[in-house]
């Protein structure tokens, strides 16, 4: 990820966003399907690789099992970057290739596929 991020064409951290996102994507419940909620936080980091990819990175300081942290991170975390990921893309105007979560203590990168 480091390495990555040395040789970034851009790098944009603590980046805070708020976007109107529909309720659906927050809740099942019919009868606030045409709703909007607000939707706001900070993405801990965003950068442009070499191959022009967007990628979302937040940083994570759960202790987890080195066992199985790549199930835990991802089970943690998953619904927060699934809208992380929709408010960068309405804000860049462009899609984010990839999300990762950097866990802290156990220095590894976990890609969530959303």
């Amino acid at each position: 990820l480091f390495s990555s991020l040395k040789a970034a064409k851009r790098v944009i951290r603590e980046f805070r966003f708020n976007v109107m996102l529909s309720a659906d994507e927050f809740t099942e419940d019919e009868r606030l399907k045409n709703e909007k909620v607000l939707a706001q936080g900070v993405t801990d980091c965003i950068y442009e690789n070499k191959a022009g990819e967007l990628i979302l990175v937040d940083y994570k300081t759960d202790r987890v099992s080195y066992d199985n942290y790549v199930e835990e991170l991802t089970l943690r975390h998953k619904n927060q970057l699934t809208y992380y990921k929709k408010a960068c893309e309405m804000m860049f105007e462009r899609s984010i290739d990839r999300v990762i979560i950097y866990s802290v203590p156990l220095a590894k990168n976990v890609e969530v596929k959303i």
